[in-house]
């Protein structure tokens, strides 16, 4: 199944194509990313398009890591509650 996920607040020096890509094959298989979304003058969430199978648990969660940096990414798939 194809579905959107929200990476919110998402930190600016992970909004590359490569970052979302990575983020995307970890869920499930990355297809795409879309619009950025704002919120004021801010960076609200980042949106990427996964083909996921949806007959086990999907991640709530994934660490990031970037040289020294690490950071707890909550994930939010559009249409699906948890």
């Amino acid at each position: 199944m194809q579905i959107w996920v929200h990476l919110l607040g998402l930190p600016l020096q992970f909004w590359l194509e490569d970052i979302f890509q990575r983020i995307g094959n970890t869920l499930g298989s990355y297809l795409e990313h879309g619009k950025s979304y704002l919120s004021t003058s801010m960076m609200a969430y980042a949106r990427i398009l996964v083909h996921l199978d949806t007959r086990g648990d999907l991640q709530e969660h994934i660490t990031l890591q970037w040289r020294t940096f690490s950071r707890f990414q909550i994930m939010d798939y559009e249409g699906v509650p948890f």
